[in-house]
């Protein structure tokens, strides 16, 4: 026995030699391996599973010690146009992503936050593109800097710029469309979709996605599919953009409760683009609507095969399962799924879908994931509390319980405060009768 417990303290001594420790605000310490560090958050493996822990949650020594190794390069001083900046990305994320910041610049406006989290260019970088290209004569260079001026939040200017490209060239789609996504970012959605539609006349190709979007945003989306309507209508016949407007006003129709409509959408866009995956994934969540469990699975799998990560189909497709009473294949799915994006939601789900398999282990380690992510949310310590009662861990759950009682006192939950002095009383109660604790894991 003595041999046992030495080999287990060497192995401890082993595993946690090199172990990072982060302390929470919360008061709970983590401990494991950091994987990456960005400029909100850090990546930490703490053993359950990979964590994105931001830097608000921690206490401020914690936070400043991490911050001070998140270093990033300063920006080139010079910045030729056939010259491809050096930058860090987040590994798989810019696969696809032009590395250049013109091509950048040139391709279909990105949302300010994705260009600045995850491209590494910076401000710097933007103002000399607009100090090199101020004076060339052309409306392509005014487009960019339009563009540059908006990545910098100097909103009039960019809105100013671009119309002076439109001025400069009526024709121009994409002035119009550049428009339209400035006044997008500003707020000013009525403004957008009249300069998006002003694009969709001059180039068809080019708008009719985001207009749908706005007015779902706007939750207009009679109006939107009225819109589409008209457009299927005046553009296109045998227009290459025939599928992706088909989904737009299947996602309308869903929004509108038409959901047999909403199929019919997308099984027409699925028709005339059959490797278009967001699509499949939608018609997924449609047959979700009308409980037809074994179709959404089949629509979900085709989805992932077209896009084998994607968190969506994945989540719908563990929810099908459960609900055909898959569990395996749910927990499969839930477990992808969280591995990708760990959400309080998908995590809550996951809990549910172990616990129904008498896995409270592997539910306190999912449920520990989630504290990290709302460390004052008390039905998470309340669930904690309930599966290590299970486990006869009952000092635990009394802990958890009473973490729980303090945040709904707090929140001035008097009837949840009440209920769980009860549940701490009846877990004294059991432990009196049964005063062995059972080990901690």
């Amino acid at each position: 026995m003595k041999r046992y417990i030495f080999l287990f303290i060497i192995l401890l001594v082993v595993t946690t030699a090199n172990a990072e420790t982060v302390t929470l605000k919360s008061g709970k310490v983590l401990k494991g391996r950091l994987i990456e560090r960005t400029n909100d958050y850090i990546k930490f493996d703490a053993g359950s599973g990979i964590l994105n822990i931001r830097y608000r949650m921690m206490i401020p020594e914690d936070a400043e010690r991490f911050r001070a190794d998140n270093y990033r390069e300063a920006p080139s001083q010079t910045h030729p146009a056939s010259d491809t900046l050096k930058k860090k990305t987040t590994q798989g994320v810019l696969s696809d992503m032009p590395q250049d910041i013109y091509a950048l610049l040139e391709s279909k406006i990105a949302p300010r936050d994705f260009v600045f989290e995850k491209t590494g260019f910076l401000p710097d970088d933007y103002r000399q593109v607009i100090k090199e290209l101020r004076d060339i004569p052309s409306n392509r260079p005014l487009l960019n800097i339009a563009k540059a001026y908006y990545y910098l939040n100097e909103d009039e200017a960019a809105i100013a710029t671009a119309l002076k490209a439109a001025k400069a060239d009526p024709k121009s789609a994409e002035a119009f469309f550049t428009l339209g996504f400035i006044s997008w970012g500003n707020g000013k959605l009525a403004n957008a979709i009249q300069y998006y539609k002003k694009a969709v006349q001059l180039n068809p190709d080019l708008a009719y996605g985001q207009i749908g979007d706005i007015y779902r945003s706007m939750d207009r989306c009679e109006e939107a599919l009225n819109f589409y309507a008209e457009f299927r209508n005046t553009h296109l016949g045998e227009h290459k953009g025939t599928f992706g407007v088909y989904h737009s006003m299947g996602r309308c129709a869903t929004m509108l409760g038409q959901f047999d409509q909403a199929l019919e959408y997308f099984i027409k866009c699925l028709e005339l683009n059959p490797d278009y995956a967001q699509a499949h994934i939608d018609l997924g969540y449609g047959f979700r609507l009308i409980n037809l469990y074994d179709k959404s699975v089949q629509a979900f799998d085709r989805g992932l095969e077209l896009d084998r990560n994607n968190y969506y189909a994945l989540k719908g497709l563990g929810d099908s399962y459960y609900d055909l009473d898959q569990i395996e294949k749910a927990l499969w799915a839930y477990q992808k799924a969280v591995a990708i994006h760990p959400d309080i939601e998908l995590l809550s789900r996951l809990v549910k879908t172990l616990a129904r398999q008498g896995k409270f282990e592997k539910c306190l380690d999912y449920l520990d994931q989630a504290e990290v992510l709302e460390p004052l949310n008390p039905a998470i310590f309340q669930g904690k509390g309930r599966y290590l009662l299970y486990l006869e861990r009952f000092d635990e759950a009394k802990k958890n319980y009473q973490k729980a009682l303090d945040i709904y006192r707090y929140q001035g939950e008097l009837e949840k405060v009440v209920l769980l002095k009860q549940t701490i009383q009846a877990v004294e109660k059991i432990q009196r009768r049964n005063p062995k604790p059972r080990i901690s894991r």
